[in-house]
């Protein structure tokens, strides 16, 4: 079949109903399709949904009008050409008859509020003979205005968003509209098959608005209430200040006299107070002279043992001897010879230092050396063989320690020089395991380093530093350089 040249689509408008008045009203039923130009004519067979034959027409038309009686059928069409040979051949497209039949609308309430937006309307309704595919409008009463809404469909219509195949027999239990106003309206409902049937007139009113038209009286009423009570209240406050000032004023006069009164009652008191007083103040000089004897002789106490203290005191701070074990991770540069030896540039390393700070300046900053060591280890691993290079770093430099915080916290820069043994390892594995390794390989070689830390006093013996050394090792075969950040806990002796 050559359905890509004639595709066919099936309008099928075909619908049967009664009318209000039990006579039949007919509806056009009508099959059509794409038309093929090359087609003479075209010959159109009709079955039930069975496969039985029902009827066959030939016509030269692309659509040709049919009269059924309700149920499920399917039709094909084939093209004849000029020869009346069979040029194309449709599949079979099933398609259905319908009893088309008038709404019911059996009962709608006379009024119905608007929700609490003030527009949207869920109307209460029961209506019959509908189908999922009916309309539903709002008409209304005084100006034809419309507005189109949605119908709930109950039972199995509900459900399968479809009425009962064959009929428009389904029912309704609301309808659902948005920017409703208030007024007279009526309820139309429109089945697919363009039956219709039209309420009785209905009042829609705003509930909502009715309330806050109340809610505004009340408030209005309020207001006027709380207006009569401030009145009421300012009256009543100003007889109680009248009143309170003439109490006020009697209690000042009373105050007073007591005051008189008591004026020379104090005197007479000053006079026997001063007397006592006196003889007080005479034993008190006396009791303060012999408690200064006992503080001279507490301060002189006092003074020998902050001398002693600040004589151990200043050792302490003179003794700036740190011994600092820790590790790091080593990062290396500029070497293309060891990339070739290992699989990383990268390495962690053990470190090793030791510091003696002897002098503090004026401002607080210390100057010292530090002697130190380090080792870490470079390896490469391939199928045949395995390559390692240790380094052992020893180094001596001057140090400058800046106080962040007093005697607490310093940042250390240093710099200097050291040497540097490197001892290159190979052996074999995989299919060269039976070879003899080549002897170790040791080379040493001169450096440069310089560095910056954070140095941090914890406790009276216990010492953190945290920083990054750079060192530069001086040789034309293995020159390198190292990045060697670092952590080191030691003791402060």
């Amino acid at each position: 079949m050559q359905t890509k040249r004639f595709l066919l689509s099936a309008i099928i408008l075909l619908f049967c109903a009664l009318s209000v008045f039990a006579a039949e009203k007919h509806f056009p039923q009508k099959l059509s399709w794409k038309a093929d130009k090359y087609a003479l004519e075209y010959k159109v067979e009709i079955q039930s949904a069975a496969g039985k034959a029902v009827e066959t027409l030939t016509t030269e038309e692309s659509s040709v009008e049919v009269s059924l009686s309700a149920g499920s059928y399917r039709y094909r069409v084939t093209a004849l050409d000029i020869l009346e040979r069979e040029a194309s051949v449709s599949d079979w497209t099933a398609f259905e008859i319908l009893v088309a039949a008038s709404p019911k609308i059996e009962a709608v309430a006379p009024e119905a509020p608007l929700e609490s937006d003030g527009s949207s309307l869920e109307l209460p309704v029961a209506v019959g003979s509908v189908t999922a595919g009916s309309t539903v409008e709002l008409v209304n009463a005084a100006t034809g205005k419309t507005i189109k809404g949605s119908l709930v469909l109950t039972g199995e219509a509900a459900a399968s968003g479809s009425a009962k195949a064959g009929s428009e027999t389904a029912a309704a239990t609301s309808a659902r509209f948005k920017n409703v106003g208030e007024g007279e309206w009526r309820l139309r409902v429109t089945n697919p098959s363009g039956l219709k049937s039209e309420s009785a007139s209905f009042t829609v009113k705003d509930v909502e608005k009715e309330r806050l038209a109340k809610e505004k009286a009340a408030a209005a009423a309020e207001k006027e209430r709380l207006a009569k009570e401030k009145a009421e209240a300012e009256q009543a406050e100003r007889e109680r200040l009248a009143q309170e000032k003439a109490e006020a004023e009697q209690a000042e006069r009373e105050k007073l006299a007591a005051e008189k009164a008591a004026a020379e009652a104090e005197k007479e008191r000053l006079a026997k107070e001063k007397a006592a007083a006196e003889q007080t103040e005479r034993e008190r000089l006396a009791q303060e002279k012999a408690a200064a004897a006992a503080e001279k002789e507490r301060l002189a106490k006092e003074k020998a043992e902050a001398e002693k203290e600040a004589r151990d005191k200043a050792w302490n701070e003179s003794m700036q001897v740190q011994f600092l074990p820790g590790a790091g991770y080593a990062l290396s540069f500029g070497n293309s010879v060891l990339t070739d030896y290992a699989e990383s540039s990268q390495a962690p390393n053990l470190t090793l230092r030791l510091s003696y700070l002897p002098k503090e300046l004026s401002f607080g900053a210390r100057v010292g050396f530090e002697l130190g060591a380090s080792a870490l280890q470079f390896t490469k691993l391939t199928s045949y063989y395995n390559t390692t290079l240790t380094f052992a770093l020893a180094h001596a430099n001057l140090l400058f320690q800046l106080p962040l915080v007093k005697r607490r916290l310093y940042v250390t820069a240093k710099a200097g020089g050291g040497l540097e043994l490197v001892q290159k390892s190979v052996t074999y594995n995989g299919t060269y395991s039976g070879r003899d390794a080549p002897k170790d390989a040791y080379f040493g070689y001169a450096t440069a380093q310089g560095g910056l830390s954070l140095f941090w006093i914890c406790a009276r013996h216990v010492v953190l530093e945290a920083g990054a050394d750079v060192s530069h090792a001086f040789g034309d075969d293995l020159p390198l350089a190292l990045v060697n950040p670092y952590l080191c806990l030691g003791v402060r002796l």
